[in-house]
């Protein structure tokens, strides 16, 4: 009489990846560690980036001793916390590549009101993960033309409908509009209201890519994890606390499949029109951005935001004492 929707099962609703190239950002825990797994033991070559080489490589050992199936995960060195890192670290991965198929923007700032400097959220969030992904681009796009398709997918939040994010008056015209400064929020708001403006820009950089795409095969996704526990590691009293945040937080694993269902569903494919270009919610919900997410809003901050990657001087955004970096 009643119907209960099955969970999301990553072994039997993913197509099989084999031959296939996969690149995920911040990918040595949490919900990037989950997903390279997954989409190794779907037969994918996963490039897992990491900022540590160290990091890097035990967590691929850890993956291995999982076990990956028939795929393959590599360590690549990955670092989007200035522009310069990102396109580095783009770089370097396309020396080792021919063909990209899946990238996963997951890697991310926190907001966390322990960063000395609380504009490096949105310097990394934003500018870095779009610099990297703007050098990744090219072969995203002759990967979907050459071999029939290919996806972007970035793991947003729905903190864009957040805090600063939501003010009706946004907007981003000119490389100062990035340069607002909001320390005087607080210690533990001002982190939140740069995260929230970086995921905002982050989601409208997917709508303003997506609306001048001219490559039919290449897939612009954007995803929401869900509340997932990434942080009681953090403080002794998170990891003190952890059993009874597990009670309100889902896992990284769980976290993960909103990202694997993006990159690897044959549904996406199968049903185009309503995914590509689009924002979801756990698991598949295709579900209406915030208001300040127009096409012609995302358009002016991309056409600004690469302005500023071309700006001399542009970085850090916020002003720093002498002898900071």
């Amino acid at each position: 009489m009643f119907s209960k929707k099955k969970p999301f099962n990553p072994e039997t609703e993913l197509e099989d990846l084999t031959g296939k190239v996969a690149f995920v950002t911040g990918a040595n825990r949490g919900i990037g560690y989950q997903t390279v797994k997954h989409l190794s033991r779907k037969g994918a070559t996963v490039y897992m980036g990491a900022r540590s080489e160290e990091a890097g490589k035990a967590a691929v050992d850890a993956l291995e001793k999982e076990g990956i199936g028939q795929g393959k995960v590599v360590y690549t060195w990955c670092d989007f916390a200035t522009p310069e890192k990102a396109r580095e670290s783009g770089e370097k991965l396309l020396s080792q590549i021919e063909r990209l198929d899946i990238l996963v923007l997951n890697g991310a700032l926190l907001a966390d009101p322990r960063l000395k400097y609380v504009d490096e959220i949105l310097q990394t969030n934003h500018f870095g993960n779009l610099k990297l992904l703007l050098t990744l681009l090219p072969l995203l796009e002759a990967t979907s033309d050459k071999y029939g398709e290919a996806r972007a997918v970035l793991v947003t939040s729905n903190a864009h409908t957040l805090s600063r994010a939501k003010d009706p008056s946004i907007s981003f015209k000119s490389p100062e509009d990035f340069k607002r400064d909001f320390t005087s929020d607080g210690k533990i708001r001002a982190p939140f209201s740069y995260y929230s403006i970086s995921k905002l820009c982050q989601l409208m950089t997917h709508v303003a890519l997506h609306k001048r795409n001219t490559h039919p095969n290449l897939f612009f996704i954007s995803i929401d994890p869900g509340v997932v526990n990434t942080f009681s590691h953090t403080y002794l009293i998170t990891r003190l606390l952890s059993p009874i945040i597990n009670l309100f937080f889902i896992s990284p694993e769980a976290g993960s499949f909103n990202s694997l269902f993006a990159a690897a569903s044959p549904k996406i494919r199968e049903d185009k029109k309503t995914y590509d270009g689009k924002y979801m919610l756990p698991v598949g919900r295709v579900t209406p951005m915030g208001v300040n997410v127009t096409v012609e809003r995302s358009e002016e901050m991309l056409d600004t935001s690469i302005a500023c990657l071309e700006k001399e001087g542009m970085f850090p955004l916020l002003p720093r004492k002498e002898g900071d970096k």
